[in-house]
């Protein structure tokens, strides 16, 4: 089973501590974990650069939910074992970008891939030597 190390989680307390934790709508290209308890109930999310640290947030999440909008953490709530039965699902960075290609709709990813390929002056430039 694929789950958080004790060292994973307390990085995670630190970054949410710090505010040194990434905004999943600015980092497109992230690792995006959602967490279920033993009863398969969603509990929790996590988005970091990391596997590691996408899970680990996601056991934060579920321990600590206001931990990153409130940069603390109360000494003592959250384990640093987690029994068998937590599942972390894992979606690595293209299938979350993906995710998200699909919810903006096919006019807005067209004019979004518009804008992209739009000639500029310096591929113009390159194009012409």
């Amino acid at each position: 089973m694929t789950k958080p190390t004790a060292a994973d989680i307390l990085i995670a307390i630190g970054k949410a501590e710090s505010g040194d934790w990434i905004d999943p709508t600015d980092v497109p290209f992230r690792w995006s974990c959602e967490l279920y308890d033993p009863a398969g109930k969603r509990v929790g999310d996590g988005d970091a650069h990391t596997p590691q640290g996408a899970m680990a947030l996601a056991w934060l999440c579920a321990w600590a939910p206001d931990a990153l909008g409130n940069a603390h953490v109360e000494v003592g709530s959250v384990p640093f074992s987690i029994p068998d039965g937590w599942r972390f699902e894992l979606a690595p960075p293209f299938a979350a970008a993906t995710d998200e290609i699909a919810q903006l709709g096919p006019e807005r990813v067209m004019a979004a891939l518009d804008r992209l390929t739009a000639p500029t002056d310096s591929n113009m430039m390159m194009a012409a030597e």
